[in-house]
């Protein structure tokens, strides 16, 4: 079906893939709120003159892999997003995250091939909502997909406390949180970054 091959909306899915997918609306805000990325507020509760944001569920069905190896069965993926543009920028906010100059990649795979080292790849699906706390609140509108699969009502707000989907801010927030948690563990950075 065209649904699993690209963003889908409600009206796209039959009554099995809206079910999954409420799921996967329900798991994505969770991760929000475990987080402690935002909370939800009502309207009223918005300082004057605050910019209230827009957002958005992205949707879509994902390839369940084994070993590498698609299965054939699809995944309901739901990814929250705010449009971070329409936030008024403020001056000095850091936004460039930071990563290995290529000098230092080649020393450190030049080091990781002489002590003959196995290397890995890892990713971290919520990785922007475990960044460090933003400077300032940021306001959003509750996506339509998220009031509907969790019965919230209209005047429901966003209330971000961290850098989400969408914001400027938070791949610089979330390799902030990275590097202290490393040096915190005793890592030491390399000179040449």
């Amino acid at each position: 079906s065209d649904v699993y091959k690209r963003q889908v909306s409600w009206k796209q899915m039959n009554a099995e893939q809206r079910s999954l997918m409420r799921e996967a609306v329900k798991e994505e805000w969770q991760a929000w709120l475990d987080t402690g990325t935002a909370e939800v507020i009502n309207v009223a509760d918005i300082p004057e003159g605050e910019t209230v944001m827009r957002a958005r569920t992205v949707m879509n069905f994902k390839d369940i892999t084994l070993d590498g190896r698609a299965t054939g069965k699809k995944k309901a993926k739901a990814r929250i997003t705010v449009a971070g543009y329409e936030r008024p920028a403020k001056l000095g906010t850091k936004i460039d995250s930071p990563t290995v100059t290529k000098q230092g990649a080649r020393v450190a795979g030049q080091i990781a091939a002489s002590k003959k080292m196995r290397g890995a790849t890892a990713d971290i699906p919520t990785a922007f909502l475990q960044g460090k706390l933003l400077e300032e609140p940021a306001f959003a509108h509750v996506p339509l997909e998220v009031r509907y699969a969790l019965n919230l009502p209209p005047e429901a707000r966003m209330k971000m406390l961290k850098g989400g989907f969408g914001l400027e801010e938070s791949p610089r927030l979330f390799f902030d949180k990275v590097d202290e948690d490393l040096v915190t563990d005793g890592w030491v950075k390399n000179k040449l970054d």
